[in-house]
């Protein structure tokens, strides 16, 4: 039992950044295009990333979830990028800001990326 009593209480939840991208991941799962697959990603030297999307054989988009307004990434994420070669990175928050991070990375809350970038991929 979580113990969480109202929506007050969930952000201060240890479980509410694994809630966040469980929650994430699903509805991602429920209105991807057929031609997407879904994998994580995790390398025995510790480059991991939350969400790979591919087209085929061809790893199209990198997603990093993250429960916090201004999200930071991992030496690891940028791995997965270089060991993959993706050009496309997101990392979604609950927010609803959409702005650009890096050159391949675009932070975007959950609404913008299934509304706007998911079927573009």
């Amino acid at each position: 039992m979580n113990r969480i009593k109202s929506s007050a209480e969930l952000p201060l939840n240890l479980i509410v950044g694994a809630s966040w991208e469980g929650y994430v991941i699903e509805q991602i799962y429920q209105l991807k295009p057929r031609h997407l697959e879904m994998y994580y990603y995790r390398t025995q030297h510790g480059a991991e990333c939350d969400l790979i999307l591919v087209d085929g054989l061809k790893p199209v988009a990198a997603v990093e979830i993250k429960y916090a307004t201004a999200p930071s990434l991992s030496k690891g994420f940028y791995n997965v990028l270089d060991d993959l070669k993706i050009n496309k990175a997101f990392v979604i928050t609950p927010g609803d800001k959409q702005y650009t991070l890096d050159e391949k990375t675009t932070v975007c809350g959950l609404q913008i990326f299934l509304a706007k970038v998911l079927n573009a991929l």
